[in-house]
């Protein structure tokens, strides 16, 4: 698993990198598209993506270096009652 999550993040991160300039002009011109005032701006998704690749990439490297997030489940208990 530890060899997945290193080829994962190696693959994410020369993708990512090779896309910055993509995504970063994306955004720019996905600004001049028409949106309803109300809404977010259609640059948002690029940005958001910007936005979360370091964590994306921390989060695979970790998966790399073999840290394993801590699980937790909450149930309510009407889910629990057939």
């Amino acid at each position: 698993m530890a060899d997945e999550a290193a080829s994962a993040a190696e693959a994410f991160t020369r993708l990512s990198t090779k896309i910055n300039a993509s995504i970063r002009q994306a955004a720019e011109r996905a600004r001049l598209l028409p949106y309803s005032n109300g809404g977010k701006g259609p640059e948002r998704i690029f940005e958001d993506f910007l936005k979360g690749k370091p964590i994306a990439e921390a989060r695979l490297q970790a998966l790399a270096e073999g840290l394993r997030p801590a699980l937790s489940l909450l149930f309510d208990r009407s889910e629990l009652v057939a």
